[in-house]
């Protein structure tokens, strides 16, 4: 019999768990091995002990493992040690059920697994999602674009763009397929499951089930909604970590997509231009399209082949981003690891900073004709918006 590992997430969450579990054990699923294992996350309000309370109703054959933490880790950490213990469980199939999340099908771990057996390509399974929004008692089937609709799998460039697949209630995941990640994405500071869903998209099929089977519980002390849950937000910003970790093992991979997802969700633009004149002006026909990688909120780095673009360059522009007034530290152009002046065309310098009062800054890169048999430029430097 095949054997799936459900992960219960928690932290604090009695007055949610028991409707979590009550769903759980109502599960019809008779021809698989089901472990349940309980994560929670030093809960002070008596979550564990409930959970632990209620496993003597397991159905006949399950398993009940108790792996909580000792300490709070926070969020992101306790996610990292889930997926650890995941891959290294001995089931085939694996998900995460948050404490205040539930399924609303019986049948929700069957519908998963049938298509993870079926398809040999697949890694996951992922589900619509009904929200519901507790302070208004509100249920609401989240709204899809229609690319989802209309596709059997949620291709990684959709993945990358927005976090289509939601959350980790709403996913099931094949352990074979976790365990092909590269291995560093868990020494990654920051893991959630719109980075897990996309790499798991990367690996092979996410294949799309178009039903409403999980809740997703907004309210007020919820990970994302709320303010006691602890996040650390000190560190360098998470998202430009996780876009790194993909382009150092994707090179070049869902690049506009990724772009796309930092400007929406961390306020970080990405999209920048390098305009190129070889004799009638800078237009629209000679540009490249720069996607910017971010150390943190500020340090930057872009690297770009430019071996392809039309000979005789007379001129070369680099605009670090439409849209945006920016404030830069310093720029730094190399091509081929030869340094050569930028010069802001807009700008003005003041003290230590480029101030830009315009949302078209403008850097001119002071050029010679050995830039035609060139093949790599580097841009680095420090920007705020």
């Amino acid at each position: 019999m095949k054997k799936i590992c459900v992960a219960i997430s928690c932290y604090n969450q009695k007055l949610y768990i028991e409707e979590c579990i009550e769903h759980l054990l109502l599960q019809r699923c008779e021809e698989y091995l089901v472990e349940i294992m309980l994560c929670d996350d030093a809960s002070t309000d008596g979550t564990r002990e409930l959970v632990i309370g209620m496993m003597n109703r397991l159905p006949i054959g399950w398993k009940f493992k108790d792996c909580s933490n000792s300490t709070n880790l926070g969020m992101p950490l306790n996610t990292k040690r889930i997926l650890k213990l995941l891959i290294e469980s001995d089931a085939e199939y694996g998900c995460i059920l948050e404490g205040d999340d539930y399924w609303i099908s019986p049948f929700y771990l069957k519908k998963h697994i049938e298509p993870l057996l079926k398809d040999e390509e697949a890694t996951m399974t992922n589900n619509y999602i009904t929200i519901y929004y507790q302070e208004h008692n509100k249920y609401v089937i989240r709204d899809y674009p229609q690319k989802i609709h209309d596709s059997r799998i949620v291709l990684p460039e959709m993945q990358a763009e927005d976090n289509y697949m939601g959350n980790f209630s709403s996913s099931v995941y094949k352990i074979d397929a976790l365990r092909c990640i590269p291995i560093d994405f868990l020494e990654q500071p920051y893991v959630d499951d719109w980075f897990v869903n996309l790499l798991l998209a990367i690996q092979g099929k996410a294949i799309s089930i178009k039903e409403p089977l999980s809740v997703y519980r907004v309210h007020s002390e919820s990970v994302w909604n709320g303010k006691k849950r602890k996040v650390d937000n000190t560190q360098e910003n998470t998202i430009s970590q996780r876009i790194r970790f993909i382009h150092k093992h994707y090179p070049r991979k869902y690049l506009k997509e990724l772009a796309n997802f930092s400007e929406h969700w961390a306020k970080i633009p990405m999209c920048g231009k390098l305009y190129y004149d070889t004799g009638a002006g800078y237009n629209e026909k000679q540009v490249l399209t720069l996607y910017t990688m971010f150390e943190n909120r500020t340090e930057f780095w872009i690297e770009e082949d430019i071996s392809g673009i039309a000979a005789n360059i007379q001129a070369l522009r680099y605009d670090p981003e439409e849209g945006y007034e920016c404030e830069m530290a310093e720029c730094k152009c190399l091509i081929d690891g030869k340094e050569i002046e930028a010069l802001p065309i807009n700008g003005q310098r003041y003290k230590e900073k480029i101030i830009f009062a315009t949302k078209d800054p403008m850097f001119e890169l002071k050029i010679n004709s050995a830039v035609n048999n060139a093949k790599i430029i580097r841009i680095e430097g420090k920007i705020e918006f």
